[in-house]
């Protein structure tokens, strides 16, 4: 049996739904086992495309192109809250691994942490990025610090304990992500995280913030996860997954572990 696990999906159709995966009955004449999607939840709140998606149990928080941003207690399947921090389109949310808070970033330019339970401002960053977009945002595994970029193309690294930029890192002159940076994650450990241009992804160290590798790919990265400290799968908009591993040599092709077929 595969581990109990439920999907939520977020779509342009102004729906939020969840899906199980579970045991499909059988018909008695044969032993293969097959699995099916059933759908468990579903909530039509918005009257607009939804744009962005935190999931961490026991919460879901779905962000939209209104500003508002929608709780959900998945104990109750229940909406909790609605936040209306925002005065614009919610590009991104993340909860921190601790689950203390709720990071969100608005094409307003704000990035705001919202208590998670209380559901108040802890603190609001104007500014986030001189004003423009909050485009993308990635906490740290020890709930310490998170990434964000933004529309003025600089990587800012946040102290989440006093509120406090970090570091901050121009990436105007990088030419291989050319204006387009994206796939901003961090690694399970926190030793790395990765960014991503039109054709290329690159996996940075944190202890001196340079890139440890930089791999060419065959589609624009769009998504990615982490597998481990060293391992992670890349969604492209061709449809692929590309495999990443750190343990591969620098000249190592790269691993489609699983390609659609163009129709």
């Amino acid at each position: 049996m595969p581990p109990e696990m439920e999907i939520i999906e977020a779509t342009n159709e102004e729906l939020l739904l969840g899906f199980k995966l579970i045991k499909s009955p059988t018909d008695g004449f044969t032993d293969s086992v097959k699995f099916e999607l059933k759908q468990t939840f579903a909530d039509s709140s918005y009257a607009r495309s939804i744009t962005s998606l935190a999931v961490q149990w026991p919460w879901v928080a779905s962000g939209g192109t209104d500003g508002r941003i929608f709780v959900y207690d998945m104990r109750t399947r229940k909406q909790s809250q609605i936040i209306l921090s925002h005065a614009g389109r919610v590009n991104t949310l993340k909860f921190t691994p601790d689950l203390s808070l709720l990071l969100s970033g608005s094409d307003d330019g704000h990035m705001i942490a919202t208590r998670v339970g209380s559901w108040t401002k802890e603190y609001d960053w104007q500014k986030a990025h001189a004003g423009q977009a909050v485009t993308h945002i990635s906490c740290h595994p020890s709930s310490k610090l998170a990434l964000s970029l933004g529309g003025d193309q600089v990587l800012n690294t946040w102290n989440l304990v006093n509120g406090c930029v970090a570091h901050k890192t121009n990436l105007k002159n990088k030419a291989t992500l050319d204006f387009q940076t994206g796939c901003l994650s961090w690694s399970k450990q926190g030793d790395h995280f990765t960014l991503s241009g039109p054709l290329v992804l690159e996996i940075w160290g944190i202890e001196n913030a340079h890139v440890m590798r930089r791999i060419e790919m065959p589609s624009k990265p769009i998504c990615i996860t982490w597998l481990d400290g060293n391992e992670c799968l890349t969604g492209l908009d061709n449809g692929n997954i590309a495999w990443i591993s750190l343990k591969d040599e620098d000249d190592t092709p790269v691993r489609i572990a699983l390609s659609q077929p163009v129709i």
